[in-house]
């Protein structure tokens, strides 16, 4: 049985990791093509991108039209690829 400082501690240790797992996916850690590409179709239309990156909602539209660098409305795995690597997918 756990008593309450070993509680706190494992609430803590578990917010803690869910907030490291946060920030990966914010940096670009968490966004790859197959999770981005709900049908399968080795595109990504804008649609499946507002529904599945893993970043604000707020920022996602703006993030896709940077991302979509020919302007065909959807991104293709060289685009995701070329992604900058530190580009900020946060809170702006």
């Amino acid at each position: 049985m756990f008593n309450r400082k070993d509680l706190m501690v494992i609430c803590a240790s578990a917010i803690a990791a869910g907030f490291s797992l946060s920030i990966h996916a914010f940096s670009g850690g968490g966004m790859s093509f197959s999770s981005l590409d709900a049908d399968g179709d080795n595109k990504v239309s804008q649609q499946e991108f507002i529904n599945n990156a893993p970043m604000p909602k707020s920022r996602r539209e703006s993030i896709f039209n940077k991302l979509d660098i020919n302007n065909d409305g959807y991104l293709s795995q060289q685009e995701v690829n070329d992604r900058p690597e530190r580009e900020s997918w946060g809170n702006r």
